[in-house]
Parts: C-alpha cells; structure tokens; sequence
C-alpha cells in the first residue's frame, strides 16, 4: 500500500446501550469499533479525542438501537457502520470510517 491509502486505525473501548422497545428497555446492543483515520496525524488527533468520540458513539448507537435493534433479530452490521460514520464524522473528520469489529444483541 502506498501511504496516502495505508489505514490508520484506531480503536474504541466497548460500547453498551439499551434496546429501547416503546417507553421500556427490551435488551441491549453492544459493540466493539475501530476508526480509520483519514492520515497518521489524524489518527493521533482522534486518540487525543476519545471522550467526545465515545459519548458520539454511545449517542449514536442509542439512536441506532431505538429505530434498528431488537434483542431477537440479527444487527445490521453495515448499517451501524454507516451511521456511526456520519455520526463520528459529524464530530472530527479527521474520520475516513468507523468499521464494526464485533457487533451483538440480547434480549432481557
């Protein structure tokens, strides 16, 4: 790879968040993601910036859970990519994406 496309990845701390059925909690989403930075100097701006990306990403995958999730049915691993993309990259675009490493539901 030359380096203008080598990835530049770094990686976010689990992420869990209620599955939200109506006005009650029917379960939770968890999540495991790495961010490819758009260069190496972007990378380091965004492990500086792990806080606000966390609380983006837990903000997201609430959203996310409400509208996509249930603990029953398989996760939609792309469409999780991709708004957590937008919605990472709405707060540093120093983001080129976010890749799901793991991804799961449970009901209860």
């Amino acid at each position: 790879m030359s380096p203008s496309t080598e990835p530049h990845f770094v990686t976010l701390p689990e992420v869990v968040v209620p599955i939200i059925d109506g006005e009650r909690i029917s379960g939770r989403l968890l999540f495991d993601i790495v961010i490819d930075a758009v260069d190496a100097s972007a990378a380091t701006r965004l492990a500086l910036a792990m806080p606000r990306l966390r609380s983006a990403s837990i903000s997201a995958g609430i959203e996310f859970s409400r509208l996509q999730v249930s603990g029953l049915t398989a996760v939609d691993a792309e469409l999780l990519s991709r708004e957590l993309t937008v919605a990472l990259r709405h707060e540093n675009p120093d983001i080129a994406r976010v890749l799901i490493v793991r991804v799961g539901a449970a009901a209860g």
